[in-house]
């Protein structure tokens, strides 16, 4: 058994260990992708002052300056103006900057042309859209397969010493071997816990779908506007409707009706919550007006909870910077392991062919 474990192991790893060290070393990047954006472009940022913000107006002056897809949703972030998303369109998603103040555009880029959307592509879908996430997915799985392989191998099962001795004064094929299996056993937790919630977000709509039969429930369907023959009302409308359901809650984004039975989502996010139960969703009737339904992450529970805390889990961000900075090396972790094993196996097999030929 212990054979067959071990071919798993070292095989998956020759086999996906690049991609790992790719994906690895991405994630790394982008775990304080918000802050360093802010730091790569300080003119799109820069102050945010406004005592209130109309968001009519603030997409206004962005579709003023973007024209060809209809507005998605306007995002209030911390550190941040105004933020327009458009509609994707040829795989490019539109981004404006909007001072809060004037209402003036400071800038509109392509979020995967910038640097770190580059390295946000690259470490979700590998630069290859669906297809290249479902490929990350995968190797997310089997990542985790590795973890598990990994941890019935490591020898500090039986001697704790054993586990964590390090030969640096050997040749390299036995010290590969040594930091291999000691990095291995002091990241397992964090790997396997990030690989499994990155093939969770990879296959989302899957895992959706097996939480609620497991739990028994349905997925929640959102609700729909009825059209009255009345005009849709306008964004700012939606949110002075919306706020009173948002129990107190900071604005933190509105998405636009998707057709003429979609509905205002206007988000609320509550300063002080864990990651998963920061927000608050109110959707709102275009035409009336109406508050249709009230989504508080606070009060989510069995499916609704897990799935709220995939993200957090996976980018480290569930215990503020102290875990994300832990995340940071963790995501160093597969391409070193990859590059010891590698070495360690090389050497394994020049061994092997030297003593063939004698």
């Amino acid at each position: 058994m212990r054979s067959v474990l071990l071919a798993v192991h070292r095989f998956s790893g020759l086999a996906v260990g690049l991609v790992l060290l790719v994906i690895g070393l991405t994630g790394s990047a982008i775990v304080f992708i918000q802050p360093l954006d802010r730091a790569l472009h300080p003119h799109l940022y820069g102050s945010t002052t406004a005592k209130s913000v109309s968001v009519e107006r603030v997409v206004a002056a962005a579709r003023a300056e973007y024209a060809q897809t209809p507005p998605l949703a306007v995002g209030f972030f911390d550190h941040s103006p105004p933020l327009v998303f458009f509609v994707p369109s040829g795989g490019k998603s539109v981004h404006a900057f909007v001072d809060p103040a004037t209402y003036r555009v400071r800038g509109v880029r392509i979020w995967e042309q910038s640097p770190l959307g580059f390295l946000y592509q690259l470490h979700t879908q590998l630069l290859a859209g669906e297809v290249g996430k479902a490929i990350v997915g995968a190797i997310g799985l089997l990542m985790v397969a590795m973890v598990l392989t990994g941890l019935v191998l490591w020898p500090g099962w039986n001697k704790w010493r054993a586990g964590f001795s390090l030969r640096l004064g050997s040749d390299g094929r036995l010290a590969a071997y040594d930091l291999h299996k000691i990095l291995g056993i002091t990241t397992a937790a964090l790997l396997g816990l990030s690989a499994a919630t990155g093939a969770a977000l990879a296959f989302r709509p899957a895992v959706e779908s097996v939480a609620h039969t497991v739990e028994g429930t349905p997925a929640p369907k959102p609700p729909q506007s009825a059209p009255n023959g009345r005009p849709a009302i306008g964004a700012d409308a939606a949110v002075e409707k919306a706020l009173p359901a948002l129990a107190g809650a900071g604005l933190y984004g509105v998405f636009f009706p998707a057709g003429p039975q979609g509905t205002y989502e206007v988000m609320g996010r509550f300063e002080g919550e864990a990651p998963a139960r920061e927000l608050i969703h109110a959707y709102v009737d275009q035409y009336s007006g109406r508050v249709l339904r009230v989504e508080d992450d606070r009060r989510a529970g069995g499916a609704d909870a897990l799935l709220h805390w995939l993200a957090p889990l996976h980018y480290g961000t569930f215990g503020g910077p102290a875990t994300q900075v832990l995340y940071v090396l963790v995501g160093v972790a597969p391409g070193a392991l990859f590059l010891s094993g590698f070495w360690w196996w090389l050497g394994k097999l020049r061994r092997t062919r030297a003593v063939a030929k004698t």
